[in-house]
């Protein structure tokens, strides 16, 4: 009866944790690779494209006019993950997953070599029995496919928060850091990933923008006619192009955007890790810092002491 309820724990963890698998941003950052920005800029577009074209389709049937609800459905259904829920991959992570960037693109970490290699099994069986997402480059910054679940997935939490529910920015920064400290991360893993935070806030500005609701938190412009999607004679239209160039940064980079924990055991064991290789988090102080000039009054809500 034991063994069997710590199964099912187990398999609890690792649903409620599958999208935001962990990525090594340290053991293989010395590997040349090729910049994804382009081609993952050329499937965003794509996927958006489509999704006009199914909602542009539904209308037809249902005699509707650029119907909203029907848009973000649509939106949802190629970029946030399936009815499974918020914990899951989405469909942009599968994709780099699957290898679907190409050679040179992506490096993946064993775990007897990554970061994590001296915490044991017993101590955070999730570390062990999940795999790490594979390291990209992408707008000069070494991140996981994960983040891109959690832009999409956690983004598209944020945005019906804020725009459909009307909650400020700061309440919604304050629950994604709670969620992220229990939920998210640090209850199953230890790990605080303040770089998942900021892919979460970028997902928020991402929905934002797309369909041209509220002012960006970070420039204080109104996205109203900066929509990329708008209703032009009757039809939805991608008015313009939409890059990630604007969204992926050092931020999400947990080589410079360090991880907290949720104790002094893990610290420890992954110093040691980080004194074998020779590196220290971060990687390059200059670029954190930059990050605390950057997200000015959210940083305690999104980036490490260090970057502040």
């Amino acid at each position: 009866m034991k063994s069997k309820y710590i199964l099912t724990m187990l398999f609890a963890s690792f649903q409620l944790s599958s999208f935001a698998l962990e990525v090594d941003s340290f053991t293989h950052r010395h590997v040349p690779l090729l910049d994804s920005l382009d081609k993952l800029d050329i499937y965003l577009n794509k996927a958006l494209e489509d999704a006009i074209k199914e909602a542009n389709h539904a209308d037809d049937i249902f005699g509707n006019i650029c119907h909203k609800g029907t848009l973000r459905r649509k939106v949802k259904k190629n970029l946030v993950a399936s009815l499974r829920g918020l914990f899951v991959a989405n469909p942009l992570q599968v994709y780099i997953d699957k290898g679907k960037l190409g050679d040179g693109y992506s490096v993946e970490t064993k775990k007897s070599e990554s970061v994590y290699q001296y915490i044991p099994l017993i101590y955070k069986p999730i570390l062990k029995l999940t795999p790490y997402s594979p390291l990209i480059l992408t707008n000069n910054a070494y991140i996981g496919s994960d983040k891109f679940s959690h832009m999409f997935n956690i983004g598209y939490l944020y945005y019906l928060k804020h725009i459909r529910h009307g909650q400020s920015v700061k309440e919604i920064l304050k629950y994604g850091k709670r969620s992220e400290s229990i939920t998210w991360g640090g209850f199953f893993n230890g790990i605080i990933s303040n770089g998942d935070l900021v892919a979460n806030f970028q997902g928020l500005r991402f929905f934002m923008k797309l369909f041209g609701k509220g002012v960006d938190p970070l420039t204080g412009e109104s996205y109203e006619d900066l929509a990329v999607i708008k209703c032009v004679q009757g039809e939805f239209k991608k008015v313009k192009e939409i890059s990630f160039i604007d969204y992926v940064d050092d931020g999400m980079d947990e080589g410079l955007n360090c991880n907290s924990y949720t104790n002094g055991f893990m610290r420890k064991q992954i110093k040691k890790h980080l004194d074998n290789i020779g590196m220290e988090c971060p990687v390059e102080p200059d670029r954190c810092e930059a990050l605390g000039d950057k997200y000015e009054k959210y940083s305690k809500y999104l980036l490490h002491k260090d970057c502040r």
